[in-house]
């Protein structure tokens, strides 16, 4: 007979990606609050750039490997 342990459930919030989160709200109050346009103008590229990247990834590279997965499976990894 094989033991098996489940993970404990991670909550909604992971707490460890906070700090991240926190930069990037400094950033943008940095830019903000200088009241450089260049600097406004390079952060909101910047993440525009990063956005559509994620997006693209989303769409291109998980989107047909989660359509090959079965649907319970899919349910399972969103938590739903």
């Amino acid at each position: 007979m094989t033991a098996t342990t489940v993970a404990p459930a991670e909550g909604l919030i992971r707490w460890n990606y906070v700090w991240c989160a926190l930069a990037a709200l400094a950033v943008m109050v940095a830019a903000i609050m200088l009241g450089n346009l260049w600097f406004l103008n390079f952060v909101h590229v910047a993440t525009s750039l990063l956005w559509t990247g994620i997006d693209l990834f989303m769409g291109f590279v998980l989107g047909p490997i989660l359509r090959r997965v079965d649907i319970p499976v899919r349910r399972e990894s969103c938590g739903g």
